[in-house]
């Protein structure tokens, strides 16, 4: 993939797009930034290259913690641990059954 940088909301989608289309399971992507740097919009983009059949539905997982998004390639997992304090609160949002489910899990 060509080096890209994203000048508005739309290039962040149509690049999460272009990765989503690219990318084979299993895969941990890590994603850091500030709140409002268009982390869920790069997110919502892959999940529409991924297949996910209403990737409109695609939030930030900043209070559930975890979101889950059935694909057609794969199972896209968005978790957020902002909030986590503890390595105890990995394994209670089922982090080691996510990782071992073989899919895309963004964190």
């Amino acid at each position: 993939m060509r080096n890209q940088t994203s000048r508005s909301e739309r290039d962040t989608f149509l690049l999460g797009q272009e990765i989503g289309r690219q990318i084979q399971p299993p895969r941990v992507i890590l994603l850091y930034g500030e709140l409002g740097s268009g982390k869920t919009v790069l997110v919502r983009g892959m999940a529409e290259g991924l297949g996910v059949t209403d990737p409109g539905l695609v939030r930030s997982p900043s209070y559930t913690l975890v979101n889950e998004y059935p694909g057609e390639k794969s199972t896209l997992y968005h978790l957020d641990f902002y909030r986590l304090d503890s390595l105890r609160d990995l394994y209670s949002i089922g982090l080691e059954e996510i990782l071992a489910s073989q899919s895309i899990v963004i964190i």
